[in-house]
Order: structure tokens, then C-alpha cells, then sequence
């Protein structure tokens, strides 16, 4: 079932909340309307996320993870209280401070008392926009850019949009005025005044760098990422692994947490890495199922992640695209994978050569800061083939720690994420715990075949990068705004697009 909301709260009834609103998938939405201090809220969800406790509506995606920790503050003894209940529960007596408690990755919207509260768990999870329409006196709140009514969709032009805009302006979407609710921030909206309210940070893991010692880098990160899976619910598992570190040890630790352990591997038929995960598989007594695509479904698993993720950065979409691939080849039931997406960014994967330990911290805090935008773990990844995604990288835990590590440890040698690496070198094999890194869209030629088709001479441009990110934006603005069959996306509509 697909999990998500929108909501849109007016100052006063207007046709206009009847307007049709355009979903990213055609999952079985219900649509509910009420008054709440004189404010006429409509409210459009999805599975069990809408749900009514003590006059306050709670809107809700994803999971907590210290549930039993919270439970004890709130003097639960029955432990049946709903995570939403737990939420609630805990800002009632906490306030806002509430979510600096919570470990796990959510987003929420709850009314309490005369408060509209919206909010994010403290990392990257599930994506969430908002937009305050001060002319039409209206507040959209939604999980999904393309549940953004048809009216309220203006394209910002794509000189805003490069990646370096990006930093002075992280909550930025491809739509005018329409804006993320950043991971560890929080709005609250007095509804007995006029509609608006401030995008506020509650958390940051920017910490004081305290762990300088190499063994104790190395059993505490064990521990944080063990911690981090065991608190994975219980069932059956997928793991998508290359045969590179991160799915590894991800890998390596599930079969320990779980009953029932599928292992995959993706690639083309030219373009793979079947033999280092074939050699990681059998070195843990797993079998590996092999999934071949062909190179010309990358063009409508692109537009497909376009339309999940909601923004036009191709250096994620690029990533994005064989995982996308590989997701369909699920759907025929309710899966579970567990994703070793993350690790680059907290342990210095695009370190190069020269780096001094001061560019590996500003290294380090820019690819966290990407996580803000970039929606890699968006729900709508999952949810649009009935999958239910973890990563354990992003436990909040963990990522306080790599905050707290001597950045030097993390490039020790010049070996890019030497401590992660060092820390589970008794547990994995050599030739896969030291193996240079390769990212899945290198290792399935999404990325090369992504750069033949934008024909830079063409262009009489050379950045490759900015001709792939203005090829997204052109696809944005297709499917969002014109709404074109992605079906009909080929290499000769790409060429009259540009």
C-alpha cells in the first residue's frame, strides 16, 4: 500500500479545493474535509497514515526506532502506544524539543491545540514540501511534488537550480515557492492567526570531533551500525549488494539480524559487477540471484526517478536510475530491502588524492548537506512498488558519531573511508574490504551511457554535469508540467527537448 498525504488548509472555503489533485502514482487516495478554528483543512491520504486521536488529525510517514526509550519517558507500560500516538505524546509535554528525542527517519503533520506542527526526523528519510500562499490565503503540505495542485506549479528557471545554488538555499524546489521541509527541521503554524510560520532546525550533527583513537573509532562504529540494523523490524530481507563495501557490510550484518536473507546483484550485459559480489556472497555462504537489464531502460528509469524524487540534480537522479531499475523487478509483492546507500557521504567516499584533513571536513559536511535536497531516500523510491527501504548509514546515531571522528581517520593513507573500512577488516574479505570504491551508476554504465547521449559538441558546451542537470530540468518540466507520457520519452524526443 502506498504511504503518503497532502494536505491544504484555507483561510476560508474556496472552489478551489475541489481542484483534482494529480498524484505520482495511481494509489487509492481517500480525501477528507473538516473545521478547524475556522480554518477549512482538506486532507488527501493514503494506507493507515490518516488518523484521528483526541481532536488532533496526524498525518504520518515512516518509523521510530527508540520506541521502547520513549515509551519510559511518556510512562507507558503497555508498549501498544502507535508511534504517531508516541509523537504527539511527547510534544505535549516537550514542546518542539520533543523531536531532538526521537531517533528514526519520519515525517509528520499533527494539529495540537491551536498548532498546526510539521516535521521531519532528524536525517535524511522521507521527503516532505510545504508552501504558505499568502494571495490566496492557503498552506499546502504534501509528501510528493506531484501532488502539488496544477496552479501552484511554477518552474523556477534552471540557472537557479545548479547544485552550487543549492547550498545558500537547501529547502529550494524546481517549483516557485514550494519548499522542503529539511531533514531535523520543524514548522509550527498558529491556526488562530494568518497562515505562515518559520522552517526551523532542532538538530544538526555537526559535533565536537572528540574520537581520535583508531580502535576506538573502529568498535564504536561497529556497534552504531550493528545497533542501527538490529532496530530493523523483524521478516524477510532483500539486499542489493556490488560486491563494494557499503553493500557489504550492510550485507555481512543482516545475515546476522535476519532469518531470511536474499542477496541480488544488477547489471547490463556488458556493464556489471556479478564477479566481486559473486566472490563477496560465497565468502558469507550466500548465493547471489544475478538481474541483467538492457542499456535503453535507463531512459524511462530516469524520467521515473524525475518524477519520485521531485528535482532535477542528475548526479542523484544518474545514481538513482539502476536502483530504480532494479526496484521493479520487486513489485510483484511486498518486499523489504536493506541499502548501503550513505557511507560515501559520512565517511569521506569522494576523498581524492591530494586532500588535505581540513578538505576532508569540508568534504564531509557538503556531501551531508546534499542529503537535504537530493531526496535519495525518498519514501516514493519504495512506496510506488510496494517496498519498504532502510538505511542504516542514516541512523542518527551513527551519524553523530562520524561527526565526532578525527576527520584524518577517514583518509588515513590515502584509502577513502579508511576507519569504515579498518573497522570491519576481520569480518570481510580482503579483496572486498579494501576494493576501490565504484558507484552503482559507474558500475552498470548509467553514467557513461547518460554522457554519450548529451552530445556536448552539439551543444557548443562542455560541462557535462550542467548539460545533464539541464536535461533533467527539461524532463521535470515535461512530466510535471506538461505532463507527458513517460512512455514516449526516447533518445529522438530527448534530441528535440534540447
Amino acid at each position: 500500500m502506498k504511504k503518503g498525504f497532502t494536505l491544504i488548509m484555507y483561510e476560508k472555503y474556496t472552489k478551489e479545493k475541489d481542484e483534482k489533485i494529480n498524484f505520482t502514482s495511481n494509489a487509492p487516495y481517500k480525501v477528507e474535509d473538516y473545521e478547524y478554528y475556522g480554518k477549512t483543512v482538506v486532507v488527501h491520504s493514503a494506507g493507515d497514515t490518516n488518523q484521528l486521536y483526541n481532536d488532533s488529525k496526524f498525518l504520518f510517514v515512516g518509523g521510530i526506532t527508540n520506541r521502547q526509550a520513549l515509551l519510559e519517558i511518556i510512562a507507558c507500560k503497555t508498549g501498544n502506544m502507535s508511534d504517531e500516538k508516541i509523537i504527539l505524546g511527547l510534544y505535549e509535554i516537550y514542546g518542539q524539543d520533543a523531536f531532538r528525542m526521537i531517533s528514526g527517519a519520519f515525517v509528520c503533520v499533527f494539529l495540537s491545540a491551536a498548532k498546526l506542527v510539521i516535521a521531519t526526523g532528524k536525517t535524511s528519510g522521507p521527503s516532505m514540501y510545504y508552501k504558505f500562499d499568502k494571495a490566496k490565503k492557503k498552506l499546502i503540505v504534501t509528501t510528493e511534488i506531484g501532488a502539488i495542485p496544477q496552479s501552484d506549479r511554477v518552474m523556477i528557471p534552471f540557472r537557479y537550480l545548479k547544485e552550487s545554488s543549492m547550498v545558500n538555499n537547501r529547502s529550494a524546489t524546481n517549483l516557485l515557492d514550494v519548499n522542503r521541509v529539511l531533514p531535523g527541521h520543524f514548522i509550527e503554524v498558529d491556526i488562530t492567526m494568518e497562515l505562515g510560520g518559520m522552517l526551523q532546525c532542532y538538530y544538526s550533527p555537526c559535533k565536537t570531533i572528540k574520537i581520535y583513537d583508531e580502535a576506538e573509532a573502529k568498535f564504536k562504529i561497529k556497534e552504531a551500525l550493528t545497533n542501527a540494523i538490529d532496530n530493523i523490524p523483524d521478516g524477510d530481507m532483500i539486499s542489493l549488494i556490488s560486491g563494494g563495501l557499503d553493500s557489504s557490510i550492510i550485507t555481512y550484518l543482516a545475515k546476522k539480524r535476519f532469518k531470511n536473507l536474499n542477496l541480488y546483484t544488477v547489471g547490463t550485459e556488458n556493464r556489471n559487477e556479478f564477479k566481486e559480489a559473486t566472490v563477496f556472497a560465497n565468502s558469507i555462504g550466500e548465493k547471489v540471484n544475478t538481474i541483467i537489464f538492457e542499456e535503453n531502460e535507463f531512459i524511462r528509469s530516469f524520467c521515473e526517478v524525475i518524477s519520485l524524487v521531485g528535482h532535477s540534480h542528475s548526479r542523484f537522479i544518474e545514481y538513482l536510475t539502476p536502483v530504480n531499475t532494479t526496484h521493479k523487478y520487486f513489485k510483484q509483492a511486498e518486499g523489504r530491502i536493506v541499502s548501503g546507500y550513505g557511507s560515501d557521504i559520512l565517511f569521506g567516499g569522494f576523498a581524492k588524492p591530494h586532500m588535505k584533513v581540513s578538505d576532508i571536513t569540508r568534504l564531509v559536511w557538503s556531501e551531508y548537506n546534499s542529503t537535504y535536497w537530493s531526496n535519495e531516500t525518498s519514501q516514493n523510491l519504495g512506496d510506488v512498488y510496494n517496498l519498504d527501504i532502510y538505511y542504516p548509514y542514516f541512523d542518527d546515531r551513527l551519524v553523530d558519531l562520524t561527526f565526532e571522528i578525527d576527520p584524518k581517520l577517514k583518509f588515513e593513507n590515502n584509502i577513502e573511508k579508511y576507519i569504515l573500512r579498518a573497522a570491519f577488516s576481520d569480518d570481510i574479505v580482503d579483496e572486498i574490504v579494501w576494493r576501490k570504491k565504484v558507484g552503482i551508476h559507474e558500475g552498470t554504465g548509467c553514467e557513461s551511457f547518460f554522457t554519450q547521449l548529451v552530445d556536448t559538441s552539439k551543444w557548443g558546451n562542455t560541462d557535462i554535469r550542467e548539460n545533464k542537470d539541464y536535461l533533467a530540468y527539461k524532463l521535470f518540466e515535461s512530466i510535471f508540467i506538461n505532463h507527458i507520457n513517460i512512455d514516449n520519452v526516447d533518445k529522438e524526443y530527448i534530441n528535440k527537448l534540447l
